[in-house]
C-alpha cells in the first residue's frame, strides 16, 4: 500500500525537482551574484577624501563571447607617504605597491571606497574594481564580463604601477579570487587571497548539492586551472569557520598555487575578514608586502 502511494507521487515529485532546476537555471544569475544592482537603486558612496572613483571601459572585441561592449568603476587610492598604520605604531611601511584588489559578491563600490582606503593605509596605491552590472557600473554580470573587466583593470593597474616605478600585486576576496587568479598568470609581482573557493561548480554543490549543478551552471570560473599558471608568490588567508567557502577550499587551493603560497588558518572566523592593517591579519599582511619576490 505504501509502495502504491509512493509511485502515486512520483510525477509530481519528478515535476516539482524539474520546474526547481528549470527555475534555478534561469535565476542563477541572482543566486551568484547577490551584490549586483538588479533593482536600478544607487547606493551612496561613503566618503573617503583620498579615494577617486573613476570608470574604465571595456570594448566588445575585448573580452571572447562579448555581444556590447560596457563601462565599470574603480576605486583609486593613492598612499599617503606614511601610512595610518606606521605613524600610529612606529613600524615601517609595507613595501610601495599597487595593489589591484576585487570585491567579494555581495560588494560593490559602496564598500569598495573603504577597502581601497584600507589598502592605502598599508602604503598601497590601490585600484579597486566594481563588476559589470553592480551599483553604477554598466553591463550585466558573468563570467566573460567579469572576466573582461580584470583584464582591463588588471592592463590599467599595470600601467600606473610601470608609470610610478613600482611593483604590482593583486588581490581578491571570495568571488574576487577567480578574478585575481585570472590576471595573476602574467604581470603580477604578488597574489593575496581571502577565502578563494576551488571552482564555482563545487562551491554552489555545497550549498545546492540536491540539484545537477554540473548541468546547471553558465558560469563556470576555476581557481584551481588559474592557480596552475600563476608563477609568482601567493598568500591566501582562510577561516575556519568559514561556513560559505569551507576551508578545504582554500587549503586546495594554496597547494594549487604551488611551492611559492603560503597558507594561513585564521582561527574562529567565518567567510568576511578584517583586512584593516590593525586587524588580526595585518602584521601577516604587511610582512607579506614586504617580503621579497
Amino acid at each position: 500500500m505504501r509502495v502504491k502511494r509512493a509511485l502515486h507521487w512520483l510525477p509530481l515529485v519528478a515535476t516539482t525537482y524539474v520546474l526547481v532546476s528549470v527555475a534555478v537555471w534561469f535565476f542563477q544569475d541572482r543566486l551568484i551574484f547577490v551584490g549586483a544592482n538588479w533593482s536600478g537603486a544607487r547606493k551612496p558612496l561613503a566618503s573617503q577624501p583620498q579615494v577617486q572613483v573613476e570608470t574604465l571601459a571595456v570594448e566588445a572585441s575585448e573580452g571572447e563571447g562579448l555581444e556590447a561592449g560596457f563601462s565599470f568603476r574603480i576605486a583609486w587610492a593613492e598612499a599617503p607617504l606614511r601610512s595610518m598604520s606606521a605613524a600610529a605604531t612606529g613600524k615601517p611601511n609595507a613595501q610601495r605597491a599597487v595593489l589591484l584588489f576585487f570585491l567579494g559578491n555581495g560588494q560593490d563600490l559602496a564598500s569598495g571606497v573603504g577597502i581601497a582606503a584600507t589598502w592605502a593605509s598599508y602604503g598601497l596605491d590601490a585600484l579597486v574594481v566594481e563588476y559589470p552590472g553592480y551599483g553604477a557600473s554598466g553591463g550585466r554580470p558573468s563570467q566573460l564580463s567579469i572576466l573582461a573587466a580584470a583584464e582591463r583593470a588588471a592592463g590599467e593597474a599595470q600601467q600606473r604601477a610601470k608609470a610610478r616605478g613600482l611593483p604590482c600585486f593583486v588581490g581578491g576576496v571570495s568571488l574576487g579570487t577567480f578574478s585575481a587568479l585570472h590576471v595573476a598568470r602574467a604581470g603580477f609581482d604578488k597574489v593575496l587571497l581571502f577565502a578563494p573557493p576551488t571552482s564555482m561548480v563545487e562551491a554552489a554543490r555545497r550549498h545546492y548539492w540536491w540539484l545537477p549543478v554540473g548541468l546547471l551552471l553558465r558560469h563556470r570560473f576555476d581557481n584551481l586551472a588559474a592557480a596552475a599558471s600563476v608563477p609568482c608568490p601567493a598568500l591566501v588567508f582562510h577561516g575556519t569557520r568559514d561556513e560559505v567557502v569551507p576551508i578545504s577550499m582554500g587549503r586546495r587551493v594554496a597547494a594549487a598555487l604551488g611551492a611559492k603560497a603560503s597558507f594561513v588558518e585564521v582561527a574562529g572566523l567565518g567567510h568576511w575578514l578584517p583586512l584593516e592593517a590593525d586587524g588580526p591579519l595585518g602584521e601577516r599582511i604587511a610582512a607579506f608586502l614586504k617580503s621579497p619576490g
